[in-house]
C-alpha cells in the first residue's frame, strides 16, 4: 500500500489586505516555493495545493489561510513521487505539451499552458526573433515605398515632356573606327527623335533628346548578359545589380556622374565582321541599357536603331515583336490603320523590321524607314492612350 500524506484543498482565496501578505508568506514557506508562485496558487481556487504535507503542517497551514478569510479542508491522499522539473518542491501535474518534460500546477498557471520553463523561453525567444523579422520587413518596405515612389516620381517626370531629355551613350569596345562612325551617326538620331515626337504630338519638344557621347573606353572583362538565371522578377534584379556594379568602373573612367542624365545607354560597338547585328537589354522604365550593336561600313542604321530601341525601353515603351522577332498586330505596325495592312512601309522601333507580311520582314536601310507607333507613342506619353 503507497504510503499517504496529506494536502490542502482550497475551496476559497484569502480576502485581499494585510492578511492576505501574511498567507502568502506562510503558504511559500510551507511549500518552498517563491513568495510569487505561492499568490499565483491563491489566485486559482478551488485548488488542491501541489505538495503533500505531515498532517500537523497541513492544519497549521490552513489555519492560517483560515485567518487570512480563506476556506478549505485538509484531504489525505497518497504520497507522490514523481516531481516537476522546475519546480523540484511540488508534486507534479503532468508533462509539458511540448517536451514531456514534467511540470506542475505552477507552471500552468504561471504561462497559461502546459509547457516547462525552457520550452516557454524557447517560444518567447521564436516570438521575440518572430516580431524583429516582421519589424525589419516593415521597414524594408517602408524603404522600397519610399524609394519606388522617389524612382517613379523622376520616371514620371522625364516623360511630361516639358524640357529635354539627358541622354548618356558611352561606347565600349575596341574597335575605335566602329565607335566613331556610330558618333558620328548620333545627331540623325536626335533629329529622328525631334521628326518622330512632333509627328505625335506636334505642340510638342523641337529638341525631345539630347545624346552625349563618352568614350570609347574598353572594360578589362566582358560586360554580363542575361541568361537563364536572370529570368523572373528577382532574377531580372539580381541581373541588373550585377550590371550596374559592372559598369561603375566604366562611368569612372570616362567622368560620368548617372545622376546628371536621364537615361544611360551603355554601347559595346562592333564592325561588319562580327555575326551580330544588334541587340540590347533594358528594363521598361529603367534608367539603363546595354546595346551590342554592329556597324555596317560607314552605315549605323541598325546600331541606331537599337539604341532608339532601348532608349525607349527606359521612357515605358515595350517590345511589340513576337518569338521570332516579328511583329505582332496589330501593335507593332506604325500605321495600324493602313488598307490592306500589309506590307507596312516602315518599321516600328520597338519591333525593328518593315513587315512585308504576316510572319516576314525585312531590316530598315535607313532612319527614314524607322518611326514609332500609336501604342508605343502612347506608351512614352506623347499621346494619351
Amino acid at each position: 500500500m503507497s504510503p499517504s500524506t496529506h494536502r490542502v484543498q482550497l475551496l476559497r482565496a484569502p480576502e485581499a489586505g494585510p492578511r492576505a501578505g501574511a498567507a502568502t508568506l506562510a503558504l511559500a514557506r510551507a511549500l518552498g516555493i517563491p513568495r510569487a508562485d505561492a499568490a499565483l496558487l491563491l489566485s486559482a481556487v478551488p485548488r488542491v495545493l501541489p505538495r503533500g504535507l505531515p498532517l500537523d503542517a497541513a492544519q497549521r497551514l490552513l489555519e492560517t489561510l483560515r485567518a487570512a478569510g480563506a476556506e478549505g479542508t485538509v484531504l489525505e491522499a497518497p504520497a507522490s513521487g514523481s516531481r516537476c522539473a522546475e519546480h523540484p518542491a511540488l508534486e507534479d501535474e503532468g508533462p509539458c505539451e511540448v517536451c514531456g518534460a514534467r511540470i506542475c500546477a505552477v507552471c500552468v498557471l504561471a504561462r497559461g499552458a502546459r509547457r516547462c520553463g525552457t520550452c516557454e523561453r524557447r517560444l518567447t525567444r521564436a516570438r521575440r526573433f518572430q516580431h524583429w523579422r516582421v519589424a525589419v520587413l516593415l521597414v524594408g518596405l517602408c524603404v522600397a515605398l519610399v524609394w519606388g515612389f522617389s524612382v517613379q516620381r523622376q520616371r514620371d517626370e522625364r516623360t511630361t515632356w516639358t524640357r529635354p531629355l539627358r541622354v548618356a551613350v558611352v561606347l565600349l569596345g575596341e574597335d575605335d573606327g566602329a565607335a566613331q562612325v556610330l558618333r558620328n551617326g548620333l545627331p540623325r538620331l536626335e533629329s529622328w527623335f525631334a521628326r518622330e515626337h512632333l509627328r505625335h504630338r506636334p505642340d510638342g519638344l523641337k529638341e525631345p533628346v539630347r545624346f552625349e557621347v563618352f568614350g570609347p573606353v574598353h572594360p578589362e572583362a566582358p560586360l554580363p548578359w542575361p541568361d537563364d538565371a536572370s529570368s523572373g522578377w528577382l532574377g531580372r534584379l539580381r541581373y541588373m545589380r550585377t550590371l550596374q556594379g559592372a559598369l561603375e568602373p566604366l562611368d569612372t573612367a570616362v567622368r560620368l556622374e548617372p545622376r546628371g542624365y536621364d537615361a544611360r545607354l551603355y554601347v559595346v560597338v562592333e564592325s561588319d565582321t562580327s555575326s551580330t547585328f544588334a541587340e540590347g537589354v533594358g528594363a521598361a522604365g529603367g534608367e539603363l541599357g546595354l546595346v551590342q550593336a554592329r556597324v555596317k561600313g560607314e552605315d549605323a542604321t541598325l546600331a541606331l536603331t537599337a539604341l532608339a530601341h532601348e532608349l525607349l525601353h527606359c521612357l515605358g515603351a515595350t517590345d511589340k515583336y513576337d518569338a521570332q522577332g516579328h511583329a505582332l498586330l496589330p501593335q507593332g505596325l506604325v500605321d495600324p490603320e493602313r488598307s490592306p495592312l500589309l506590307p507596312q512601309q516602315q518599321a516600328e522601333v520597338m519591333v525593328g523590321e518593315v513587315p512585308l507580311e504576316a510572319g516576314t520582314g525585312k531590316l530598315p536601310d535607313s532612319l527614314d524607314e524607322l518611326a514609332v507607333g500609336p501604342l508605343t507613342a502612347a506608351e512614352v506619353r506623347w499621346t494619351s492612350r
